[in-house]
């Protein structure tokens, strides 16, 4: 829980700051940027070194204003 409200928490930040669409669902990129994490660990594949960047940069497109 400390880690999904400190990701909702840098989430909120970029709304604020208009880097995000204003009725982005913010609590859904949290799951997914968490999910994302499980899927790769639970899958058994290795963690390519750019994975973080690729589905962080992936979520935010879909955030874009």
């Amino acid at each position: 829980a400390p880690r999904r409200r400190m990701i909702r928490s840098v989430l909120d930040a970029a709304e604020q700051r208009g880097e995000l669409r204003p009725e982005a669902d913010l609590d859904l990129a949290v799951n997914a940027l968490v999910g994302a994490f499980y899927a790769q660990a639970l899958a058994g594949e290795p963690f390519p070194d750019n994975w973080e960047e690729r589905v962080v940069t992936t979520i935010l497109a879909g955030l874009a204003p």
